[in-house]
């Protein structure tokens, strides 16, 4: 079953700008409990040209039901707002 995402923002520091991990927000899952059940699970986001980069959910953020997942490849900051699958 695959679920649909958002990316909510890019987990960055001051001295490396290029950002491997992500904060995600599933759809229909609201709390810290919910999310805990799609820890190690893939995820995918596709480029407007086709190419997909894929990612690992790491574990939970906050309490709120959002998630952190770690790219193998630097993601742009242009992904932030962008759907993402599940899978």
């Amino acid at each position: 079953m695959a679920f649909k995402g958002w990316i909510d923002g890019l987990d960055r520091n001051r001295k490396s700008g290029a950002g491997k991990m992500a904060l995600i927000r599933v759809e229909g899952i609201t709390s810290r409990h919910k999310a805990v059940s799609l820890i190690g699970k893939r995820v995918v986001w596709t480029t407007s040209a086709g190419k997909k980069l894929a990612g690992k959910i790491v574990r939970w953020h906050g309490g709120g039901g959002l998630l952190r997942a770690r790219f193998s490849t630097g993601i742009p900051g242009q992904v932030v707002g962008q759907a993402i699958e599940i899978v």
